[in-house]
């Protein structure tokens, strides 16, 4: 567990639920609400698997804290006005994976996003939109990178495998294909 405190996460997710709903601020003047994602090993959490949750004891408490304060950091880092204006802050480990998704390596989402799923050829050529079954198309974050825009991003290349109308636009840039446009 000392090696998650000295380990800085590759990368963190921000969302902002709050900015996307309309009436957020009239239900809850002046809040916001942020959620924050950042990658894990879940092996540095093997000494509590067998404990419950809340009943972890002081030592998985003050790693947690210490975790959540560098979650924290990264936020006023790129968001300064937060800063002291943050009410609640609460950090779910693996192992709350486990508990409230039902995952078993505290996975958040469905394939691990290591660098290991795309090192090797086998892997990589698992991950593709079309399967064995004839006309059974596959789409999602699992077949390109996790996130909405990995979503997204998948979408248009089975589509591209699907349609040949995209295909034939193949030299059209990406993004343009993605963008839902009219004929009229």
């Amino acid at each position: 567990m000392t090696e998650a405190l000295e380990t800085a996460p590759p990368l963190i997710f921000l969302s902002n639920e709050s900015a996307k709903d309309p009436e957020y601020s009239i239900r809850h003047p002046g809040k916001s609400m942020v959620t924050m994602i950042a990658w894990t090993d879940a092996r540095w959490f093997e000494t509590y698997q067998n404990t419950t949750h809340s009943n972890r004891g002081e030592t998985y408490k003050s790693w947690k804290d210490k975790m959540t304060n560098m979650m924290l950091e990264n936020l006023y880092l790129h968001f300064p006005l937060t800063r002291d204006n943050v009410l609640l802050a609460d950090l779910g480990t693996p192992l709350s994976a486990n508990k409230y998704l039902g995952r078993t390596a505290g996975e958040i989402y469905n394939l691990d996003h290591t660098e290991d799923r795309f090192r090797t050829l086998n892997v990589q050529l698992a991950l593709h939109p079309q399967t064995m079954v004839r006309n059974l198309y596959l789409t999602g974050q699992d077949i390109m990178a996790v996130s909405i825009e990995g979503a997204a991003l998948s979408g248009c290349f089975t589509a591209s495998r699907v349609s040949m109308i995209v295909q034939l636009a193949a030299a059209v840039p990406l993004a343009f294909l993605c963008i839902p446009w009219a004929v009229s």
